[in-house]
């Protein structure tokens, strides 16, 4: 098969990469962290402020979203 450009995004263990790249085991690696992204109510009412946390072993992100009201935390 031949192509000019591929354009494939749909998401974690996508069907698009395993055809590019092969079989996820033959690439895929831990890299020793987790994340989670979620929203709840931004009771700090950080607005527009992105504030990050880090300690060893420990990261924690708090952003704004496109939703008034809503904050995402990233940990």
């Amino acid at each position: 098969m031949e192509a000019d450009l591929v354009v494939g995004a749909d998401g974690l263990h996508s069907g698009v990469r395993g055809l590019a790249f092969g079989p996820e085991r033959d690439y895929r690696h831990f890299l020793g962290a987790y994340l989670a992204v979620y929203t709840l109510p931004d009771v700090l009412h950080a607005g527009p402020t992105v504030a990050s946390f880090a300690a060893p072993g420990l990261a924690a992100t708090v952003y704004p979203t496109a939703t008034a009201g809503l904050a995402g935390p990233c940990s």
